[in-house]
Formats: C-alpha cells, structure tokens, sequence
C-alpha cells in the first residue's frame, strides 16, 4: 500500500471517527422524548408574559409554552423564532440587537442559550450542572457576556453567574464567595447599570416557603470593584425585578400592595419615589418563582415608555404623560408535544395477592426465611418451596426473628392498647405464646445468642396511641431484653432513633443503626455496643444523594454488618450496596455510596425493601414487593473486576447468574359480601353521562360487590334484603384523587382510623399519591382482604425523587419494574426525579410497562408545562400564578392531563384550609371527633393560622380549574390528606367557588376523579356491571354542594354502612370497631 492511500485510509478512519463523536454530541444534545402529536390553537392572552424590546424599538420577542416568537411594537400577529419540544423562556436581545439570550432545557437539562435574532445558529452558552434551575438572563452592556441567576431544588437560593460568548465555565458575581454566611443569600432578577460598574437584584434570605408572610424580597445594589451591597428598598410588599433606564437615571420595581402587584418608579438622581402602574401581573413571591418575581418590565430604547403585562395582555404607559394602551397581539399556536400516557386498569376482582413480604429473616442454617405478609408470620423453604402459614388472620403480626436453634421464631404485635413480643414454633398449626407481661410499642426483635431472652427496641405505647401514626421513629426508644422466664424487660440503654438490633462477628456485642428519620440529614451510622449497653462504638456512617428538600447527602435508610464482620448491607434510595469493611477493630469510616472509599458494589438495580445476612455472613438476602433475592455477594466484586460486558447487553443485576430469586404467593380470598340488596325509592344521580338528569323513585340492586340492575319497581331476587331510600339521594362514591392517610409503618395496626374516617365521609376510593414508604400498600391488601375496614386504597408508592439519580433510560427502566412487577401498583408519583431528560427517561420506562405516571406540581409553572408538554398522565397540586390565560387553559385541555388543584393546600398564596378553619366549627363535629385522635384535633383546630379573606387565592385557582374543565379538562379533588375525611368536602366545596355547578362539582368528585387515575371501568358512576360503590345523601348536592357531607350510608364494595358510625347495615348488622381515644381522666 502507498503511503497516499495508508493516509487517505487513516483520514478517512479520523472522518468516520469524527463524525461517530459529533453523532454523538448531537445525540446527547437531544431530549429523550420526540414529537408525535400537536394542537393548533389562536390566543391574545398569554400566561406569564415574559417578553423583551429590539434596540431598534421594532419588535418585541416573547415566549409562549415554552416557544419563542417576534411581534411588532404595534401588535398584531406574532411569528415564531423557535419550536420543538425544549421549553425555551425569558427572551432578551442582545446590545445590539443581533442576538437574543434565553433559558432552554433542549439539551436535556437546563442552561442559557444565546441565538441570531432571527432564530438560527442556537448554541449552549452556559455549562451549568445537570440539576440546576436557571432564569432571567440579561446581557453586559457591551454584550460580551450574559448574566442569569442559577439554583436548583436542593439549595432553593439563586445565585449569579456570568457566562462569555467566547467560552468558559462561567463566573459567579453575587455572592462572590459562598461561605456559612453566604450560603442562603437568594439573588433573582440581577440587571446591569448602563455603565457597568453596579448589579441591581432582588434579594432576600432563604428559599421558598408555604403561608408566607410578606416583607421577602428587597431591591439591591452591588458595586461590583468594591462588592458592597447597598439596600435601595424597605418595601412592605417586598420589591422585585429591578429594571433600570436606558440611561440609567431611573429604576422601575414591582412590588405588592394589598393582595395585588403594581410597578414604582424611583427617580435615582433625587430619590423620588412613586407607583407607576397598579395593579399588574400578580407576582410570583409566594412560590418558587423559577421564571422570576415577574415577567420583566421592558422600557423602550428611548426610555419614554414602559411595557408591561397586566390581564395576560400587554400594555405600554407614555411617561411623560401617564397614558397607557393596549398592543393588542394573536399568537398562532402549533404546539409540539407527546401525548398523554394513558393506561386504564381493574380493580376489585380475582383473589388478593400480598404484594409485600416484610422483615426478611432467614433460618440459622439458611434453608428457610421468615417474614410476615398480610400482617401474619409465614415460613418458606427454599428448597421445597412449602409456605407455612404460623400466625392467624386476627393477630397483626410483624418482624419475625429466629431462635438460635431454629426451631422458634418470636415476632411482635401492636393493638390500639399496646403491643407485646410472642414466640412460636414454626412448624404448622403451632399457637403463639406471650413473652413479654408489659404491654408497649416493641420492634426490631433479636433473639439473644444464648436462647433465654428476645432483645427488642421498645417505646411507649401511649404515644404511638396518641400519635396515631409514624414514620418508624420510636419517642423515647429503649433497647431491651425480655428474658423469656420472666417477661419482665431489662435496660439495656436508651436508644433514640436506633434500629435494627442484630450480631456482628464478636460474642458480646450487638450492632444497631442510627437513623435520624425520613428525608432526614443529621447524626446516622452503624454502631455497636455491649450487651450491657456500655462501649458504644461507631464503625461506619454511609450517605447518598439528597432529595429535592436535602442539601447534603441523606443517610442509608438501613445498614447490617455481617456476621463474619467483612461485609455490611445498606440501603440508600431504596437499593442495596454492599461494602468490604476494614475490619471491627478499624477506626469508623464515612463513605459515600456516589463515590466510596471503601469496595462498594451495589446489587440491586430494581430496588430493594428488606435485607439480611444469612449465618455464614457470605449470602445477602433482600425482597422487592414479594420476591425475594439471595446471593454471594463476594461474586459482585468479581463481577465488578471482570466487567467487560458490552454496555448495549447490560443487565440487570437482579439478573445475574449469581443471584437465586424466589416468588413468594401469599394470597387470601377477595372480601364481598353474599347474597343480594336493593335500594328502592332513591332518587339517583348516576354522573354517568356529561349531564343526566336525576332519576326519580329508582331502585339499585346490588349483587355481591356489583350494581345488578337500575330502574324503577324492580323485580328482585327472593331474599333480597330491601332498604327504603325514599327522599334520599343516590351518588357514586367519592374518590380522593390525591389522599395522604397517617398509618401505623413497620408493625401495621388493624385500627386504621383514617381509612375508617375517609369511608364515613364518603370516600369509596382513595390513591395516595406519595406515601414516601411501602407500607399503604399492605393496608391496601389488608382492606380487599377484609380484615380492616376502609375505603378501596391505591398508591402510588414511594415517589420517585432524584435521589434515583437516573443515568440512562435503561436505569429508569429498572426503577419502574419495582412498581409494576413487584409492588403491583399501576399509578406512579414522579416527584421530581431530576431533570427534563430525566423526566423524559421516565416517561418512556412507564409508557412501556403500561404505568400512569403522576406529578409534582412543586410551586412551578415552567416545569408543570413541560409534564403537560411531555406527556405525564397527571398534574398533583394547582398551577401555582394567578392568572392563568388561554395558552395554559388550552394546554391542559388539549392534553386531557389530569388535573388536581388540592386547594386546601394552595400553593401561590395561604392555604385554603386556613378559611374552612376559621368559617367551620370543625371542634364541634362528633362524627369528625368519633374518628380523629384529639391530639391531631387539638394540633390543627385550635390554633391554626389566620389570613384575611382578600389574601386567599384558592378561590382564584378554582377558576382556573373552571375554565380547564370548561376547555375540555378534567379536575379531581384530592384533599392532600389535610383533615382526614372532612377534608375532602372542604376540598370539594373550596372548588365549586369557581363557577362548579354542581353537577360538575360531583362529577369532579367521582367519574372525573376515576377516570384520572384510570379505574372508570370500575368505579365512579352508577351504572349495571360497576362496584357498589355509592354515598346515600339525604339532601341534593345539585342545589347545594355542601350536601355532599349530610350522609345517610356509605356503600363501599356492596357493604352497607351507617354514615355517621359505620356500623355495617347489610350483609350484616353489627357495630364497626371504632377507636377509643383516651381523654382526661384527672380531676382536681
């Protein structure tokens, strides 16, 4: 070969090269998610205008859902600069007017981007990190350089950045140096003097924050030579969104002033001070403001007029003379976006599946693991697979834990009096029997090495009564030992927020683990100490990514040593790791599962619920929903030696050849009731149709959990029990579209009080979007079951944060199979789980496992319309401005996204709540009495915080939520779990004062409502062939919505119940087993 042809055969190589790197730069710079739909639709308003003016004073350039378009001074018809699905924002031309700066997520995550003003040549001009949020870009006076304030969740303070058209990674202006002073020093709206030499901004201290109160934010001056800040405002309303003069003599604020938003103008030579336009754009201070306080006023180039938006329309004011006018303008929309993930789905059929196997124990020879599921201790051998079932269906049993001959197991129990520790031979039709004589809150069991005694943490069963509810974290935790002669217990030591008892390799000591509670940062780690309590020692502390509320790492959930001492399990973000450790004699460690100082393997990619070591200290054994997992975990650091697997074929690492998996099939019998029933004489209101009208004097026959038949004077079969419904009123059951139900985790109760309080208020049907643990999803198998008395429950599970820190779409893939596969649930919460191509990974997962996912509204605007734009299946919380117009209205009707505005917690203003407080008597509601601890009643009704009635907003967004409806939405009421029952009519009649009829109003509150999360097939009208499910009123929500709370009977899966105590009615009549709450019994 010639040397010509050896260097056209190496350039062409460096060619295909070359192109396979740009190739892939390019594909990198893609968002995950293409276009495949699109809506055309005219406006002349638009929602949160920001919008900038050419220096030739000829066009303004504004953005509209996340487009780009020019418009000419004088209004008309505007044309679009930009498209696709990246949400670019905040337009500014440049000096010159040849380039505009802007915001843009198009290359997955969120960045400043500069373009020709004509719309071409766009290119990235920041590097910002992956998960921050940017905003309000602003260029140098001699346009050589852009400025944007940049955040993210996690830190919730922007602060100021400068970016070079010629490169760089960026320099920060405000604050200069971050230091503990400094750390939470919130800059937004920075803008250059004409000159240079100073920064104007708004600052304040601090992040966001719910039911503010107002002085936040004040205007500021930043010499930049000598970094002296001067502070230009004492605003009462706060004062934002500094704008200054071309030539630079005067600056324009906004500020508040009663419960609206208006513009001053401060004359800077002489210092006069005055308003300048009242009101406009209501600001955005009581949310996150990702967009900035305000869309920015723009003053001409001239600096003769000021323009700004007011009504989603936009104005100018002459100065000198004070005039104003209208620019009126047309936008023609053709929005690029995906469409809406929809996958409905049954419920209430076929036999209950536990989807949960919990407190994964394994035998000491390693052929068996415990663990209880549906509230009962079971066995199963690995090699036979035989299931024993130990504990009956009337003791809610929990952490099961092996005596050291194996042949006994003890567990523990919790009842509305106190819980107690009990030991069992685990072999079949054995009979339990008590260890302990007191009574208490026990978990976490060990079995003492020696056989005579179980250790156990304990806490007061009194306060886990008076609260009601936890989050695992014992109040005044001790560890004990309850000697199995006695049952007495004995102090070992005070244990707060220790966990896990269990055996390292040494023989007289035990390890626990310190755990400050969920989404907690603070002291954590794996400890040991001896059986006496004495010679704490600390061996490792492990953290990993934070969540949307946590700065710094959070702690591992859960960590176990082995039994060799060489290895320890933790799980951090719900997955497993395992680490070598250096050995018990080794100084503590910290390590961090991102980047471990230590050998760190992870074994999970799905995720993870329980783990434990088998004797030998070798197998780790973990379980997911109800599969359980075991494997050599030397063969992950041989595998993570030897890894040259291609990165295409990468699998799971539940997958690989090293890891055994065992589905465990605990299932119990569907609770229905036999026979049948007929309601005769109602008058129903089926919400079956867009509008049908009532049906007077109907009968409903219910056979089983199914509506049989509907019509007047029915025929029905002999035996039929009848009940009489004349004047009364006949509805579908409600459903909470977005509930959060306080529940007893880790050792379940079978007194649910707020299942029971939801039902007696009517709802049939809950979903809690966002549990933050497994466990409502045990008490969802446990009602289907029958052996609790609620509403039909489904979840979301945990939510999805970005502490999953997705990598690939093959990651997010992974994720997703924990839910469908594993946890059974078909709805999904994604709570901000990362950034726009994160997001879109996930999208794409859930839409090819069939899931629904959900969101996070988090008090942003411009991330709500991306999910809309995306595809989420739904939109949690309400759009956080006021004064939402046609282009958002238009989009989620379009897009059909479930909307569920829960107003009771209204973001963009006070909490809804906060008006029902103070307008109902909620202290005096009985029934509300009958099923709420008073401790939480006495917490939330007595001294709740008060607003005036002009500063709230929720009735504003149940406008908002009209209007959707009236587009063509649909809106759900989910009462966010404020006030368990009651709240959901608060929530419900809180909606209905933006214009609800009350047709609409009910039809919101249940076939809406199923439709959303997917389930009308099933429930949310009364029709033949769906669950009994009803709500019997004794007057006509029709005529007043408030009548949704006057109830007869709640029906729930063709069970008959009494409204106001839910004793059963039909099949059987029989009290319900209602909670005692303690009072006073002192005297004086």
């Amino acid at each position: 070969m010639t040397n010509d042809a050896a260097r056209r055969r190496i350039w062409t190589r460096c060619l295909a090269i070359a192109f396979v790197f740009l190739a892939t730069l390019c594909a990198q710079a893609e968002l995950p998610l293409k276009r495949n739909a699109s809506f055309e639709l005219n406006v002349s308003t638009v929602t949160w205008l920001s919008f900038d003016i050419a220096p030739n004073g000829r066009y303004f350039v504004l953005e509209v859902l996340g487009d780009l378009y020019t418009l000419p001074v004088e209004g008309g018809t505007a044309e679009r600069l930009t498209s696709g699905l990246g949400f670019d924002s905040q337009p500014v031309y440049s000096p010159d007017g040849s380039m505009i700066a802007f915001i843009s997520d198009r290359s997955g995550s969120e960045n400043v981007w500069v373009m020709h003003s004509d719309g071409s040549g766009a290119r990235e001009l920041s590097d910002a990190a992956k998960d921050a949020e940017l905003m309000s870009p602003s260029w140098s006076p001699d346009g050589s350089h852009v400025i944007a304030s940049v955040g993210d969740w996690k830190s919730r303070v922007y602060r100021v950045w400068a970016y070079h058209l010629a490169g760089g990674k960026g320099v920060r202006l405000a604050p200069r140096r971050v230091s503990s002073s400094t750390e939470s020093h919130n800059y937004t709206g920075a803008t250059y003097s004409p000159d240079g030499r100073y920064l104007y901004h708004a600052f304040k201290t601090g992040g966001f924050g719910y039911n503010q109160q107002l002085p936040l934010w004040q205007v500021r001056r930043l010499e930049l030579v000598s970094n002296e800040h001067v502070t230009l405002t004492t605003a009462v309303g706060s004062a934002f969104r500094p704008v200054l003069s071309p030539d630079g003599s005067k600056l324009v604020y906004g500020t508040r002033f009663d419960t609206q938003t208006g513009l001053r103008m401060r004359d800077l030579p002489s210092g006069k001070d005055e308003w300048l336009v009242y009101p406009v754009q209501r600001d955005d201070q009581e949310s996150r403001y990702t967009r900035d306080l305000l869309p920015k006023p723009v003053f001409s180039p001239e600096g003769d007029v000021i323009f700004y938006t007011v009504d989603g329309k936009l104005f100018g004011m002459t100065l000198a003379s004070r005039d104003t006018f209208n620019i009126p303008f047309e936008v023609p929309l053709n929005v690029d976006r995906v469409e809406r993930i929809e996958f409905p789905y049954r419920v209430g059929l076929g036999p209950v599946k536990a989807q949960l196997v919990r407190g994964l124990e394994p035998s000491p020879d390693g052929s068996r693991v415990a663990f209880a599921a549906l509230a009962q201790i079971y066995v199963y051998d690995f090699e036979t697979t035989e299931l024993i079932e130990l504990t009956s269906p009337s003791r809610f049993a929990a952490h099961p834990t092996w005596s050291p001959d194996g042949r006994e197991l003890a567990f523990v129990d919790w009842r509305a009096k106190g819980g107690h520790i009990w030991r069992i031979r685990a072999r079949a039709n054995a009979k339990p029997e008590r260890v302990s004589k007191e009574a208490g809150f026990y978990f976490d069991p060990l079995w003492r090495r020696d056989g005579e005694a179980v250790i156990a943490l304990r806490a007061s069963a009194h306060e886990r009564a008076v609260r009601a509810s936890d989050f695992y974290v014992g109040v005044a935790t001790d560890l004990v030992q309850v000697p199995l002669n006695t049952g007495i217990p004995r102090l070992i030591t005070h244990a707060p927020k220790l966990y896990d008892p269990h055996y390292g390799p040494e023989s007289d000591r035990i390890y626990v683990y310190e755990w400050p509670g969920m989404f907690a940062a603070g002291d954590s780690g794996l400890f040991s100490l001896r059986l006496d309590g004495t010679d704490r020692r600390k061996h490792l502390e492990m953290t990993g990514p934070g969540i949307y509320n946590s700065v710094d790492g959070l702690p591992a959930f859960r960590a176990r040593i082995s039994p060799d001492g060489r290895h320890t399990l933790l799980r951090q973000a719900s997955q497993l790791y395992v680490v070598k450790m250096l050995g018990s004699g080794a100084a503590s460690v910290e390590i961090k599962v991102t980047d471990c100082s230590l050998p760190c393997e992870r074994l999970t990619d799905v995720g993870v619920d329980d783990f434990a070591w088998d004797a030998s200290g070798k197998r780790a054994l973990w379980s997911i929903g109800h599969t359980v997992f075991v494997r050599d975990v030397e063969s992950a650091f041989v595998t993570a030696a030897s890894n040259d697997e291609p990165k295409e074929s990468k699998r799971l690492a539940e997958e690989h050849e090293s890891v055994r998996r065992y589905e465990i099939a605990v299932y119990a019998p569907r609770h229905e009731p036999s026979g049948s029933v007929v309601l005769r004489n109602a008058t129903v209101l089926p919400v079956a149709a867009d509008y049908a009208e009532p049906l007077a004097a109907t009968d409903v026959l219910i056979l089983g959990d199914r509506i049989e038949t509907i019509g007047p004077a029915l025929q029905v079969p002999d035996g039929s029990h009848e009940i009489d419904l004349t004047g009364k009123f006949l509805v579908p059951g409600f459903v909470d579209t977005h509930a959060h139900v306080p529940i007893y985790r880790g050792v379940v109760s079978g007194e649910a009080w707020s299942l029971l309080a939801n039902l007696a208020y009517g709802m049939t049907t809950i979903i809690d979007v966002q549990p933050s643990t497994v466990d409502v999803i045990e008490y969802e198998n446990l009602v289907e079951a029958g052996r609790m008395i609620g509403p039909r429950v489904l979840s979301t599970g945990p939510g999805i944060f970005s502490d999953t820190t997705f990598k690939s779409e093959e990651d997010a893939l992974g994720v997703l199979q924990r839910y469908k596969d594993h946890y059974g649930v078909r709805n999904l919460k994604s709570y901000l789980p990362g950034n726009r191509k994160q997001r879109q990974w996930l999208l794409n997962a859930a839409r090819e496992l069939q899931l629904n996912p959900t969101t996070e509204g988090a008090l942003d605007l411009k991330v709500d319309l991306t999910h809309a734009l995306d595809g989420f299946t739904g939109q949690e919380h309400n759009l956080p401005i006021i004064g939402i117009y046609d282009d958002v209205i238009g989009l989620m009707a379009r897009t059909r996204m479930a909307y569920t505005p829960t107003l009771l917690v209204s973001y963009g203003g006070p909490f809804g709540e906060s008006h029902f407080y103070t307008h109902e008597n909620p202290r005096g509601d009985q029934k509300l009495a009958r099923f709420t601890p008073p401790a939480m009643l006495e917490a939330r009704l007595l001294r709740h915080p008060w607003f005036h009635p002009d500063t709230h907003v929720f009735t504003r967004h149940a406008e908002t939520a009209h209007d959707i409806l009236q587009a063509g939405g649909r809106v759900g009421v989910g009462s966010h779990g404020q006030l368990q029952g009651l709240g959901f009519h608060w929530e419900l009649w809180a909606l209905s004062t933006g214009g609800f009829s009350g047709f609409e109003a009910l039809r919101a509150a249940t076939r809406h409502g199923a439709e959303m999360i997917g389930i009308a097939q099933d429930v949310g009208s009364i029709e033949v062939g769906k669950l009994a499910d009803l709500v019997v009123l004794n007057t006509n929500p029709y005529e007043d919505i408030r009548a949704t709370n006057d109830i007869a009977m709640v029906i729930a899966n063709g069970f008959v119940r009494r409204g106001d105590d839910l004793a059963e009615l039909w099949p059987q009549q029989r009290a319900a087993n209602l909670p005692v709450w303690e009072t006073t019994s002192a005297k004086n």
